[in-house]
């Protein structure tokens, strides 16, 4: 009896892929903030454009890394589980047919 493959899950590589685009996009984002929110002089300005000046990029970045992430995983676990449903069990005869069903 042929164990039947090990198939992701799509759910999890979507979690699990969006999770690893927050940290990759937050630190992104920390690096190029300054350019998307220029920095006023401390204290000056209302509370929210402070408060985007020092934490907007990294905001900006986990969001669209997560929106990536989560993308990139759906992707990569439909091509995965399509191209393990594809290969020929281990346990079939060298040279035999799969089975297409009737014609």
């Amino acid at each position: 009896m042929a164990k039947p493959p090990h198939l992701p899950s799509i759910v999890g590589c979507a979690i699990g892929f969006a999770a690893a685009g927050c940290g990759v996009g937050s630190l992104v984002g920390t690096a190029v903030g300054h350019h998307l929110y220029p920095f006023s002089i401390y204290g000056q300005g209302p509370f929210e454009d402070r408060l985007l000046a020092m934490y907007g990029g990294t905001h900006l970045g986990i969001e669209f890394g997560a929106a990536i992430g989560m993308v990139a995983g759906v992707v990569y676990a439909v091509l995965v589980r399509q191209s393990r449903l594809r290969r020929p069990s281990p346990d079939a005869e060298p040279g035999a047919a799969a089975d297409t069903g009737p014609l």
